[in-house]
Order: structure tokens, then sequence, then C-alpha cells
């Protein structure tokens, strides 16, 4: 983790990260191994964000942006992620609990190996994306 860029979303809002991200277009955002607990983090942009092994625990993720990140080994229960858009977003080895993603875009997205309990997909738009052989989305 880059502890640079883990202040950078602690203490920034989402225009500052909109900033950041403009200022530093080929550069990822590493914020691998880190724990939000309860963090607002609805309309910030995730893009090209490394977040492997990180958690996030009753945070609110709405219309949140996450294009080209990588959810390596990561943990997510009691978010809401309600309209926010999944681009090329690998969640490997992933565990969703308590997720609500509804009216969320997924596109090209792999959730093959990924741990799913209790989520919510009502009005999501899904292209592309790879889901565990054992789950239903359509129920």
């Amino acid at each position: 983790m880059n502890k640079n860029h883990l202040e950078i979303i602690l203490t920034s809002n989402f225009r500052d990260l909109e900033d950041w991200h403009n200022q530093n277009q080929y550069q990822e955002l590493d914020l691998r191994s880190a724990v939000f607990l309860n963090k607002d983090f609805s309309k910030f942009d995730f893009s090209r964000s490394l977040l492997d092994h990180a958690m996030f625990v009753n945070c609110n993720l709405d219309e949140t942006i996450f294009n080209s990140v990588k959810f390596r080994n990561a943990f997510l229960e009691n978010i809401s992620a309600k309209k926010s858009i999944f681009n090329r977003t690998n969640f490997f080895n992933i565990t969703l609990k308590n997720v609500d993603f509804s009216g969320a875009k997924f596109y090209r997205c792999v959730l093959t190996d990924a741990k799913i309990e209790n989520i919510n997909l009502k009005s999501t738009a899904l292209y592309k994306v790879s889901w565990p052989s054992d789950f239903n989305h359509l129920a």
C-alpha cells in the first residue's frame, strides 16, 4: 500500500480524487490491504486502483466508478453500491456479503471464484460478466 494514496482517499473528497487521476493518468492508485470502515465514498472514482486484500465494511459506494480495478482477496460487507459502475473489474477470490448493487452497471467483470452471500442485483445491467459456477444471478 502506498500511504500517500491512502491519505488521498481518506482526506479528500471525490473531486480531489478526480484531480489526482487527471494528474497521474498512468499510475495505479495503490490501496492494497487498506481497511475502510463506515466510510462514505459515494461518487468517488476508484479507477485504476489496486485493492488486493482491501476491506470495505459498512461503506457507501453509491455512484462510485471502478474502472480497471483489481479486487484480489478482498472483502466487502454491508455495502451500498447503488448505481455504481464496474468496468473491467476483477474480483479474484473476493467475499461479497450483504451488498446492494441496485441499478449498478457491470461490464466485462470477472467474479468466477467470488464468495457471494446476499447481494441485490435489482435493475443491474450485466454485460459479459463471469460468475461463480454455483451462483445464479438470475434468481
